[in-house]
């Protein structure tokens, strides 16, 4: 057999795909973000921070390209041909094409390792390698596998051209010499590729004369090299985009798509990398340039590397003089050289900035303030992202009325314009009451105000009429007429008139009066623009609840009443003239309940320090369930009086009632739920779990004789309810309602508990259309043209059709809302999303608006129209005239009635 057939001598290769398990970079720099506290450069420890390849190995690892085996690079080993040409056919975005390949024909002389054989084929079928070329070169090192091997500098070139398809380019300078001292080792074969890797600027000498062309190549240039060569290739890798910056926070980034003219936003943290083209070390967030290009590797939406790829910031300069804002239309009308040019903005993005640096809010825009706005200019409209206030700053006076006060800022409504302004307070503006100094803490929202601004700057206000300031002082006690409390102020005494309608709030003590005050308390008294006292807190002390005691024993004679708590602590309490006692939520009077007050029964104390100040006998507790461990048949409730509560039940299960549920069971119960609990007999174990929910109604008519009330749901659908003596009705505070205290179009909450309706609440709703967003609050213009700003307060929740969030960067400029509190309590603001309808007529007799059925189900088809409901054509106002059946419409509506109609096209 001649060398040559031996040489060809083949064999039939079945491929087996299973590569090494190396673990991945991405995976590996989660967990391996810092180190004591300093933040690493690459996912590996043996690359250090100020690795002269960190940033490459950063980039390539987290796109799985090079690998590393658990959190070594080992950057100083010289890369094997086979693992070159794996990372080449990575770096080419073609890793999910290798198992293509079915069978490989390999001379004996030309060896890889299983794990790449695949890319072996794959590299040979793509042309990135010629079979007669490397099977020479096996040929001519038989000591060492071809693919062991380690990779030459001259071989990597040839490599990367192929995979660059610049062949052409290594063809036409293969004959020209290069400028290295060594250029005469540089092999014949090699010399056109060498040639054209310098030329594109992907390879570089080892030195400025040498380049060293047998030289093995590292790991650490190998990454480097694939690097610099994504510039030349288009590849989308998983989980890298392209795009402009056009927001940085401290925990975000946000790009824009201009091909897709999207938005999207990324989280980033402390172990989010930052580089930039013109550095090869590792950078920071803050020398990120917003409005120029960068290159985002993510996981999800969470940034892993940035790298800036530019200093070409996509914006234009336009100088001229404010004619006018609009916040509806969310446009600036600037007056250029005679020519009023209109600029579109997004008000929770647009920057507006002082002569001084400062930064203002967007009412500091005045008519005839001379601004230089910088714009996009990428965006199909393109968007102004920053106004500088150059000149014109602001004096004036004024009287208003104070909307919101949030750290040095101040927004009051101004009397004679009725529009929303913003000021900054100066560092030693003055506010006064009473001729008395007062701080700007003490302005509240409503509070009528006179205020100068000097510089544009708040620098006096003049509190004329106020909702309320705050005193605090020590209670001595409430005169006989109970007309005047006396209290004392750093020892003084002082006295003032109490109003009729005072409110008393001490911690725990549901709807306390004067008379649970007790001599010593701490006390902060709100008093009005008349020197009356309207609400009285107490500061220092509060109530204390005793779940479950079981009575040991009564004694009528001393008042005192003995019990044990679950542990069999006992505890005796002093029962007085003040004491309120409750059984089954019914007042009772301690005659009455005194019989009810024998060894073993249970009850629940509230008291303050060992005084009870209620004592009730309770067949049923009512919470949010918290916990429920079904092995032990237990129940965690937090009771609204907030305390909590470990609750048996019976076992296997108790029965469960839920509104519209017939066959509930206790799997049906959720962490969450508001519930009642009903007890045995013994009051030990929970027999009955009744689910608390409630329906969102409005008040279509109120029958006080009949005791009958008709009722609309969120669908339209009117039903008319017989209301019993057990319903409680309420307002939002929680008091206690009548009948004929309710009245049609009032918002109420109907609360089921189990399968009953067991209570009606009266609740406010705002609805208007979002002006501004603030981490702390939003601005609403509502629909009846009034600007007013809602307190973004622990515990509120956006829902958006269903997706809950808790910050208010869920919001956007432009969007309707409504705003009331849920069952709960708990603030609640809903996105109304608009609904598509087709326009059927206008009945002026009614003032409804009527669309097209959908079906003959559909009763929602008809929408009360106001005085103050708008009509749109794009962001033209039209009259509802305008409008012709047929027309596409989307409908804005809050409780059955119409805010908003836009005309789509």
């Amino acid at each position: 057999m001649t060398k040559r057939s031996i040489f060809y001598k083949t064999f039939i290769l079945a491929l087996v795909f299973s590569l090494t398990a190396t673990l991945t970079a991405g995976a590996a720099f989660a967990d391996e973000a810092t180190t004591g506290g300093e933040r690493m450069a690459t996912p590996f420890a043996d690359v250090a921070k100020g690795h002269w390849a960190e940033k490459h190995i950063a980039k390539l690892a987290l796109q799985g390209i090079v690998e590393g085996t658990g959190t070594q690079f080992a950057p100083n080993r010289s890369v094997s041909r086979q693992d070159a040409v794996i990372m080449a056919i990575r770096f080419l975005g073609k890793k999910e094409e290798v198992a293509n390949a079915a069978t490989v024909t390999f001379p004996d002389t030309f060896k890889v390792k299983d794990y790449a054989k695949p890319y072996v084929v794959f590299a040979f079928q793509e042309g990135l390698l010629i079979n007669a070329e490397e099977f020479e070169l096996a040929e001519q090192t038989p000591d060492v596998e071809w693919g062991a091997g380690e990779a030459s500098r001259e071989w990597v070139a040839k490599l990367m051209i192929r995979a660059l398809g610049e062949t052409v380019r290594a063809e036409q300078s293969a004959s020209s010499s290069s400028t290295f001292t060594d250029d005469n080792k540089i092999s014949s074969k090699y010399r056109g590729f060498v040639n054209a890797a310098v030329s594109l600027d992907l390879m570089k000498g080892v030195s400025a004369t040498k380049f060293d062309p047998q030289a093995a190549v590292n790991r650490a240039m190998m990454a480097t090299l694939l690097s610099r060569a994504q510039s030349k290739v288009e590849v989308e890798y998983p989980g890298q985009t392209k795009g402009l910056l056009t927001n940085v926070t401290a925990d975000s980034l946000t790009l824009f798509d201009v091909e897709k003219q999207q938005e999207q936003v990324y989280t980033a943290g402390s172990s989010t990398l930052y580089y930039r083209f013109d550095s090869e070390k590792l950078s920071e967030q803050a020398l990120m340039t917003p409005y120029a290009e960068v290159s985002l590797i993510a996981n999800g939406t969470s940034a892993l590397y940035v790298e800036q790829l530019n200093d070409d910031v996509k914006l234009e300069t336009i100088q001229g003089k404010v004619n006018f804002v609009s916040t509806q239309q969310s446009k600036l009308f600037l007056e250029i050289n005679n020519d009023i040019q209109d600029i579109p903005f997004n008000a929770s993005e647009l920057k507006i900035i002082g002569s001084e640096g400062e930064t203002l809010q967007l009412s500091s825009l005045v008519k005839d303030s001379v601004v230089e706005v910088q714009r996009d200019t990428f965006r199909t409209e393109p968007r102004a992202v920053s106004v500088r206030i150059q000149g014109a700053p602001v004096s004036k006076t004024g009287t208003g009325k104070i909307v919101s006060v949030s750290g040095s800022s101040v927004q009051l409504t101004n009397d004679a314009t009725g529009q929303v302004e913003t000021w900054t307070a100066a560092p030693q503006a003055l506010v006064t009451w009473n001729n008395e100094v007062r701080a700007l803490t003490d302005l509240k929202a409503g509070d009528a105000i006179s205020y100068e601004v000097t510089n544009s700057l708040i620098t006096k206000i003049v509190m004329t009429q106020t909702s309320g300031k705050t005193i605090n002082g020590e209670f001595v006690e409430i005169t006989a007429d109970s007309k005047v409390v006396n209290y004392t102020v750093n020892g003084s005494i002082e006295a003032k008139y109490l109003a009729t309608n005072l409110k008393v709030t001490i911690k725990g003590i549901n709807q306390p009066t004067i008379s649970d005050l007790v001599r010593g308390d701490k006390l902060e008294l709100t008093i009005n623009d008349s020197n009356v006292v309207t609400a009285i807190s107490v500061l220092d002390r509060g109530l204390e609840i005793l779940n479950g005691a079981k009575v040991v024993a009564y004694y009528p004679e001393q008042n005192n009443l003995i019990v044990e708590d679950a542990s069999g602590e006992p505890y005796i309490f002093k029962l007085i003239s003040r004491t309120k006692y409750e059984y089954n939520d019914a007042a009772m009077t301690i005659d009455e309940v005194k019989g009810f007050l024998t060894k073993n029964r249970k009850v629940s104390i509230s008291y303050i320090d060992k005084t009870a100040v209620s004592v009730q006998i309770v067949f049923n507790y009512t919470g949010k369930l918290i916990n429920m461990n079904q092995t032990t048949n237990h129940l965690t409730l937090a009771l609204d009086n907030g305390s909590s509560l470990v609750l048996p039940y019976l076992a296997p299960a108790p029965s469960v009632n839920i509104n519209g549920k017939p066959s509930a069971t206790i799997a049906d119960l959720k962490i969450g739920d508001t519930v009642t609990a009903l007890l045995d007999s013994a009051q030990e174990k929970a027999i009955v779990i009744q689910v608390h929910d409630v329906i969102r109604m409005e008040i279509v008519s109120v029958d006080v004789s009949g005791r009958k009330i008709k009722l609309r749901n969120t669908q339209g659908a009117v039903t008319e309810y017989a209301v019993p003596t057990h319903w409680k009705i309420t307002n939002e505070d929680g008091a206690t309602l009548t009948l004929n205290q309710l009245s049609a179009g009032q918002s109420v909450n109907l609360i089921y508990t189990g399968n009953s309706i067991s209570a009606l609440k009266v609740v406010k709703v705002q609805t208007g259309k979002v002006a501004a967003v603030y981490p702390d609050r939003i601005t609403l213009n509502g629909a009846g043209g009034n600007t007013f700003d809602v307190p973004f307060v622990s515990g509120t929740t956006i829902d958006r059709n269903g997706s809950l969030s808790n910050s208010t960067s869920s919001l956007a400029v432009g969007e309707w809302v409504e705003v009331r509190n849920d069952a709960q309590g708990q603030q609640l603001i809903t996105v109304s999303l608009g609904m598509t309808k087709k326009f059927s007529k206008y009945d002026s007799i009614a003032k409804e608006l009527h669309v097209l059925r959908t079906s003959a189900n559909d009763l929602n088809y008809r929408f009360a129209v106001t005085p103050d409901t708008k009509f749109f054509d794009g962001g033209e106002p039209i009259q509802v005239g305008a409008l012709k059946s047929g027309d596409t419409i989307i409908l804005y509506v809050s409780d059955g009635k119409l805010l908003e109609a836009v005309r789509s096209q």
